[in-house]
């Protein structure tokens, strides 16, 4: 018996596939495995060809049936080539050179080694071309995630590559980092040979984004802007995929503001008025979201120095006491001194409570508003006539309160057809004798009260705007009608004539019913613009704003924004009980403050003594609107709007200036409450400079530390 010896068997074969050449194939029997060791020498497979397909198997003699196996024991196989379990040598070797290796056979009891010896020779012919490959060639990886690839490099010495991605990251041995994304991203990852970098495979990554909540818009509301004052708000949005980018789809901002993309709504407005527009925003990704957004521009008095007669006050009933706090401008209306209350009969005058009134007015040293409404029932249209009115009957129009007339006073004059032709004669005498007699004393002459009420006018614009041209050419002499008998002409030129005192009511708003006269022709014949400024209890006073922007823009788009806008009539309304004095006296002042920071050059408070909620009663003297009034008349009588009113959120400030170096700074949170004698407050981070703090009671408090509380109810800082 032959032990722990090899015999081998040479016989000359030709391969498929290869050019004609001699291969000795060798053949290894295994006689006996019973006592297997280490052999001697080494024994060597058929030569290789570097590029070229190979295959030798190594064929074993065995008579036993327990399978053999062939395993690598030591050493390396050329690139390229593999041993397989049966003990076949097979690939393509991509090297050339000698190699040697040690083969393990074994039946599973017993086992054999052998060294064995492989020569690649260079390839033949033309080279082979490098050629490099990338798995997986595509693959959908979530954003941020990691995916492994792995580069085959052929018919090269060196099968290194460099790895490279258009996104992301990869290391040096092909473990690719997804890219945060917000969108669906296409990535390239490149594996190149580092033995010719001519030589390239890609792959690609379909990078998908995690998901997220929608894109939405959470500004719903924008603070008030100031003509001419520097204004900035940035809107929000929340979901998607910040940053975000932001444009106006539709509409305008007022001139001198813009949107930037980053969504910093800012500048200086240049126009006043309403300006209505859509706000789109998109995010990193694919969403998007639109809101719709209004900004008021409100008119400043920036620069102003505040007059005594910015305050103006109506006085109705006959036996009140002078008021004790001061005011620059009396309105007389409610007040017995109405046109059908003193032209009893075609011309009969009854100058009694008039003179009273004028003469009190002037020995207190305030100048006099007179409304020259209320059409005396002998000079009415018939209230079924359409020919001069609206023919809806003289009960719409009954006035039965104390100081208010009578029957039919909403009516037009019977001579004034509505569409303003006719003599006028019962209105142009009518003003000729107030003009007349009060020559010197009344500084305006108000057209008429409320028109846009239905009880207090049933005429038209037309109607109106001759009305108010033959008072202009009667009063002060210029706008004279060539069709009216005119018995004198400009007898007071240095008092003024007003626009009819329009409000918001029966569905007409004060800027429509404005621009509507304005339109009609009424625009030459007046000095000043006036309109009622109420907003009614239990809204806030900060609704003074915006009602008067639309107004303001209305006179700015009619040329008439330099004259003078007067709210002849205004506060929280006549009819109002406030039963809480804190709350009273939060109101009045935020109004007050407000309609001086919006241009107003005066404010007329209906009324002292005639309304439900007064600021002087019979029985209790002085309310607490009075000493509110009067509080607000010692903050800003003679000092100069420094800054708007403006708000942050729900805290608002105003700021002044008076000389010597004088500034204060009125500020208050519109989300704190009072209720019977209990305040919520907030607290404030006090500029510099401040020093101490004034309450709406007149009590000054020094200021320590950096911050105040604030409320409902404005507190006055200042710096000395």
């Amino acid at each position: 018996m032959i032990s722990n010896r090899w015999q081998w068997n040479l016989r000359e074969i030709r391969m498929s596939g290869f050019a004609p050449r001699v291969i000795l194939i060798a053949v290894a029997v295994l006689f006996c495995l019973t006592s297997v060791a280490h052999g001697a020498g080494s024994w060597n497979l058929p030569d290789a060809t570097q590029g070229s397909f190979y295959s030798a198997s190594i064929p074993v003699r065995y008579s036993g049936s327990a399978p053999l196996t062939f395993s690598l024991s030591s050493g390396t196989l050329p690139a390229g080539l593999s041993l397989s379990a049966n003990g076949t040598v097979s690939g393509t070797p991509s090297v050339s050179g000698s190699f040697s290796f040690t083969v393990n056979v074994t039946n599973g009891t017993l086992s054999g080694q052998r060294t064995v010896g492989l020569t690649v020779d260079a390839e033949s012919g033309p080279p082979k071309r490098i050629s490099v490959s990338v798995s997986p060639h595509s693959v959908t990886v979530d954003s941020s995630a990691q995916q492994q690839f792995t580069a085959t490099v052929q018919n090269a010495n060196d099968s290194a590559v460099t790895w490279t991605t258009t996104a992301g990251k990869i290391n040096s041995q092909g473990l690719f980092t997804a890219p945060s994304v917000t969108i669906q991203t296409e990535v390239t990852i490149t594996a190149t040979s580092v033995q010719d970098n001519t030589k390239q495979a890609t792959a690609r990554a379909t990078v998908t984004p995690p998901p997220t909540a929608p894109l939405s818009i959470t500004t719903t509301t924008l603070s008030g802007a100031s003509e001419g004052s520097p204004y900035a708000v940035t809107l929000g949005a929340t979901g998607g995929f910040p940053p975000y980018n932001w444009s106006v789809s539709s509409g305008q901002t007022p001139a001198g503001i813009n949107l930037n993309s980053n969504g910093t709504l800012s500048g200086s407005a240049q126009q006043v008025g309403e300006f209505d527009f859509t706000v789109y925003v998109t995010d990193s990704g694919t969403h998007h979201s639109q809101r719709y957004l209004k900004l008021i521009v409100s008119g400043s008095a920036v620069g102003q120095a505040i007059p005594m007669s910015f305050f103006g006050m109506h006085i109705d009933f006959p036996n009140t006491p002078w008021p004790s706090v001061s005011f620059g401008g009396q309105r007389f209306w409610d007040s017995d001194t109405g046109w059908s209350q003193i032209n009893t009969a075609q011309g009969v005058y009854s100058w009694s409570t008039m003179d009273s009134r004028i003469n009190q007015a002037l020995a207190n040293n305030v100048d006099v508003l007179y409304d020259l409404a209320r059409t005396p029932v002998w000079a009415q249209c018939s209230g079924t006539n359409k020919a001069c009115g609206s023919g809806n009957g003289v009960s719409i129009c009954t006035y039965s309160l104390q100081g208010q007339g009578g029957l039919g006073q909403c009516y037009p004059p019977a001579d004034l057809n509505v569409d303003g032709t006719g003599s006028n004669q019962h209105w142009i005498d009518w003003v000729t004798a107030v003009a007349s007699r009060y020559k010197g004393e009344i500084k305006y002459y108000e057209i008429w009260n409320e028109p846009t009420v239905s009880g207090m006018w049933q005429g038209t614009d037309a109607q109106l705007v001759r009305m108010t041209q033959d008072a202009r050419c009667i009063v002060v002499g210029t706008g004279c009608n060539a069709k009216s008998n005119y018995t004198q002409k400009g007898i007071d030129p240095s008092a003024q004539i007003t626009t009819p005192a329009f409000v918001s009511s029966d569905g007409v708003m004060v800027d429509q019913a404005m621009s509507t006269f304005l339109a009609a022709g009424g625009g030459p014949y007046v000095d000043v613009i006036a309109y009622h400024g109420y907003v009614a209890w239990p809204k806030e006073p900060e609704q003074a704003v915006s009602d008067a922007a639309p107004l303001q823009s209305v006179l700015a788009s009619n040329n008439q924004q330099q004259k003078p806008l007067f709210s002849t009539e205004g506060g929280f309304g006549p009819r109002v009980l406030i039963s809480d004095p804190d709350q009273e006296a939060a109101w009045i002042a935020r109004y007050i403050l407000l309609q001086q920071s919006i241009g107003l050059a005066r404010s007329y408070w209906y009324a002292w003594d005639a309304a439900i909620t007064p600021f002087w009663s019979t029985g209790s003297g002085v309310e607490t609107g009075g000493t509110t009034y009067a509080e607000l008349t010692s903050w800003l009588v003679g000092a100069t709007l420094s800054s708007p009113c403006a708000q942050t959120g729900t805290v608002w400030q105003c700021g002044y200036t008076r000389k010597g170096g004088y500034r204060s700074l009125a500020v208050w949170d519109t989300s704190q409450s009072c209720n019977n004698g209990s305040c919520t407050t907030s607290t404030f981070n006090v500029p510099a400079g401040y020093t101490n703090s004034l309450d709406l009671t007149g009590i000054k408090t020094t200021i320590s530390g950096s911050t105040v509380q604030i409320g409902i109810k404005p507190i006055l800082l200042e710096n000395q």
